[in-house]
């Protein structure tokens, strides 16, 4: 049983891990969750709501193995809300910081960005438990994190044989090579030169 008042001074916080990173469309991407309290304030349970947008990401899992918590009767991802409520069993306690949750979405769009906030409403309220009182002594920061949509670049850069231009027959002893090559989307690192598909030589300038 969890007994939540308000009372302690609010210092315990949750972050996301990562807050913040590049993911692909169509991919999955895992976020930590996670409690941080300081060492003279132990706690021994939390209840938290995330809120997600749910036209750029699909959550695929929510798992809570692994952790410090003994369980999670709440873990739920639907709607926008990821809904969490994790104890540990007495006399356990938890100080520093630990993990609630993995949860893994998947991007459904592959431009913008996308937020994650922890929840912060009367009805809503995010909570850490202060072992012994049961005091909410969350600080109130809704900050999770930010992660950037994108699309790979699919399509390859354009080469052009500039020296030489032609020849009306074999070429013999030896012969530089000039190309250019160009990709408006990427940059280009190295460019290879092959003769009947063998590497006879690359450039990086």
């Amino acid at each position: 049983l969890l007994v939540f008042s308000q009372a302690a001074t609010p210092t315990a916080s949750f972050s996301l891990n990562p807050s913040g990173r590049s993911v692909n469309i169509y991919t999955d991407f895992t976020v930590g969750i996670n409690v941080n309290s300081a060492a003279d304030q132990p706690i021994n349970g939390v209840n938290l709501k995330l809120s997600y947008n749910t036209t750029q990401l699909t959550v695929k899992s929510i798992t809570t193995t692994g952790t410090n918590f003994a369980a999670c009767p709440t873990a739920t991802g639907t709607g926008g809300t990821i809904a969490l409520t994790c104890y540990v069993n007495p006399p356990t306690t938890l100080t520093g910081t630990n993990l609630i949750a993995n949860v893994t979405f998947t991007a459904k769009v592959g431009s913008g960005s996308t937020t994650m906030a922890f929840i912060n409403e009367s009805a809503l309220i995010s909570k850490i438990a202060l072992s012994g009182t049961g005091e909410n002594i969350w600080n109130g920061v809704t900050t999770g994190g930010t992660y950037t949509l994108t699309t790979p670049d699919t399509t390859p850069p354009t080469t052009v044989i500039t020296d030489p231009i032609s020849t009306s027959g074999p070429l013999s002893g030896t012969k530089t090579i000039t190309a250019t090559a160009v990709d408006s989307a990427s940059t280009i690192n190295r460019v290879e030169f092959l003769v009947d598909g063998v590497l006879k030589g690359s450039d990086t300038t």
